[in-house]
């Protein structure tokens, strides 16, 4: 019984630290898919919004998009790459059809950073789950396919955007980005309270087995 009732507290302490706790922070482990040409890792920052960091092996463009049933078609395109003179781009897009994207009037991305070196292009942007944008998916609604794709060269033109050739691929199954983060601060408010009962339960086990030491002494 002394076993069951520690285990059971304890068990009451892990609830409560992974309890959420809203407007809290969010801490979220960085994901990862590794395409082989092309690299995507994501994570949620404190606003709540993905943070995305897209990885390529070229001089050129990279690109993801998000599908509903792995095409290109009606997808939600993001490209982006460093240009002449170092000039960083990002185009958040939409591919209405096979054919180059068209440029959203709502530009829903922030490009955090841009770089370019041995034959790799990265790029880092920020982007909402949900933008409000008609030519954004909504990644809260559900799970959803990940395109990528990277072309030779960079884009001059966002409208003529080069071709992928066969560099372009999607993820096996779709991926939950709106996935649940454990928020901190309300982690550690409870974690105080759980500690609390622990401590509590100890003391009042240590009572119990005095009493029962001095009242066999003095038998």
């Amino acid at each position: 019984m002394k076993n069951s009732s520690f285990f059971q507290t304890l068990l009451t302490t892990l609830i409560l630290v992974q309890a959420p706790c809203h407007g809290a922070t969010l801490a979220n482990p960085p994901f990862d898919l590794d395409f082989g040409d092309l690299q995507v890792t994501w994570t949620r920052n404190p606003d709540g919004n993905l943070d995305i960091t897209v990885t390529g092996k070229t001089t050129g463009w990279v690109g993801i998009g998000f599908s509903n049933d792995q095409s290109m078609l009606n997808s939600d395109v993001i490209l982006g790459g460093v240009g002449c003179c170092n000039q960083n781009y990002l185009y958040d897009a939409w591919a209405s059809d096979h054919a180059p994207p068209a440029v959203d009037t709502q530009n829903d991305l922030t490009l955090l950073s841009a770089s370019e070196a041995n034959g790799t292009t990265e790029i880092r942007f920020e982007r909402p789950l949900a933008t409000g944008d008609g030519n954004d998916l909504d990644l809260t609604q559900g799970p959803v396919y990940l395109l990528w794709a990277l072309g030779p060269e960079d884009i001059t033109d966002p409208t003529q955007a080069a071709y992928h050739l066969s560099n372009r691929g999607v993820s096996a199954g779709k991926i939950d980005f709106n996935v649940s983060a454990v928020p901190l601060p309300g982690a550690v408010w409870l974690f105080g309270p759980a500690l609390s009962g622990l401590g509590i339960w100890l003391r009042r086990k240590n009572h119990v087995e005095t009493d029962a030491a001095n009242t066999a002494t003095a038998g």
